[in-house]
């Protein structure tokens, strides 16, 4: 009888453990969050979130007034591609590489250049083959539930995919790292001995092609600081990153022009080399916790969080499982 009373007395400590914790999740969100959520809207309900369906990137195609919500599965199997739109209808495809094999990638992030969708491969981190797929965007739209897509082209990249996105006729390229050291290893192991010593992560700007193809070599270097998970520039010209690393306070950093530091030779190129840092930070909004890509769309921005998926299900008491449209420009 003893150990059927500690049993049940362990269980009473756990579900007012679990009763506590999402009180407090609620008063954290109702002060620490509430310029975010006085100044949003919710949009749509993040898909596949009870499907093992991990979002990690979001993309807003303005002529099809639909998103574009990527990621991977909890038990590694092919990664889907959401298409929500404008009446709120979901579509949910499948993508494949060039040679016709499944993608289990991460996706940490799609974006949209003329015809073609170009999203994030690898699985996120700064080590091992990191590269960029090229999509027609056309079959995106035109493939049928729950049909594959095949990409047109893989490109190799010098920095870890953790997001992506196409601003004027550059795709901007970056990585993410959460412990706040340099990265020393990777320069190391990626042919990265062009990376400042001190730097934390790194974001590389590439020249697009019409075909969304781009040269090895980038025009632009930037560091910038850890934890990023997304990028966007606003209308005003803002460069603006999402951050967040587990259950730990996320926010959103705004910046104006990045810090000049001289010049770097990356595969035979001799680019600028810039940094955005807590000296170029303007402002910083706090959100829930572990947000994701980030988008700038109707003078919103959007944002998308992968802590109400069925990996975490903490999120629910955060407000994870929606897409929030923030009104930056609040007054």
């Amino acid at each position: 009888m003893k150990v059927f009373k500690r049993i049940i007395q362990g269980i009473g400590f756990f579900l007012l453990a679990v009763v506590l914790f999402y009180f407090v999740a609620k008063i954290t969100g109702f002060v620490k969050l509430k310029e975010f959520y006085d100044n949003s809207t919710k949009e749509f309900t993040i898909p596949g979130l009870f499907e093992n369906f991990i979002p990690q990137g979001l993309e807003y195609d303005e002529a099809k007034e639909s998103f574009l919500v990527s990621g991977y599965t909890k038990n590694n199997e092919k990664s889907p591609l959401y298409i929500v739109n404008n009446d709120k209808s979901v579509k949910k495809i499948y993508l494949k590489n060039s040679l016709g094999e499944e993608c289990l990638d991460h996706f940490g992030g799609v974006t949209i250049y003329k015809n073609y969708l170009i999203a994030a491969g690898g699985n996120g981190a700064s080590t091992g083959r990191q590269f960029v797929y090229i999509f027609n965007l056309e079959d995106i739209y035109a493939a049928e539930e729950n049909a594959f897509v095949s990409s047109l082209n893989e490109i190799d990249v010098y920095v870890g995919t953790a997001f992506v996105n196409v601003i004027g006729d550059y795709l901007y390229v970056g990585e993410y790292n959460h412990d706040g050291s340099p990265l020393y290893d990777i320069a190391k192991t990626v042919e990265r001995d062009w990376m400042p010593e001190d730097a934390k992560a790194i974001m590389l700007k590439y020249a697009l092609k019409e075909d969304a193809t781009f040269d090895k070599a980038p025009v632009a270097c930037y560091e910038i600081q850890d934890e990023i998970q997304g990028m966007l520039v606003t209308k005003e010209g803002e460069m603006v990153f999402s951050h967040s690393y587990g259950i730990n306070p996320a926010h959103m950093s705004f910046h104006q022009d990045p810090k000049a530091l001289g010049d770097i030779t990356i595969d035979g190129a001799t680019i600028p080399l810039y940094s955005y840092n807590k000296e170029t930070e303007t402002r910083r909004v706090s959100v829930s916790p572990m947000i994701e890509a980030i988008v700038y769309a109707n003078d919103r921005i959007y944002t998308l969080n992968e802590s109400a998926s069925s990996k975490y299900l903490y999120g629910l008491a955060f407000r994870g499982k929606s897409v929030y449209a923030f009104d930056y420009n609040h007054q």
